[in-house]
């Protein structure tokens, strides 16, 4: 955190935070996927995580038995 006007910087940070999670939320609702990403982070394994949640994704759905109903009980 700066030193400098170190109440404006928090209320700011305080405010980015909320606005991502509910950016992330919408997206969410939207059937996305939100991945942050910083730019000090390894470019290699962030490759990997972006990878990773797309495979995860793009694998079937496991399959249902057939639902077959019960004759009623007599």
């Amino acid at each position: 955190m700066p030193k400098n006007n170190r109440e404006w910087w928090q209320d700011k940070l305080t405010r980015n935070v909320e606005r991502d999670r509910d950016k992330d939320e919408q997206l969410d609702k939207l059937g996305w996927v939100a991945v942050h990403i910083w730019e000090h982070e390894n470019p290699i394994q962030a490759a990997d995580v972006v990878e990773k949640l797309w495979r995860d994704r793009r694998k079937p759905a496991p399959r249902r038995a057939a639902m077959i109903p019960r004759p009623p009980v007599l």
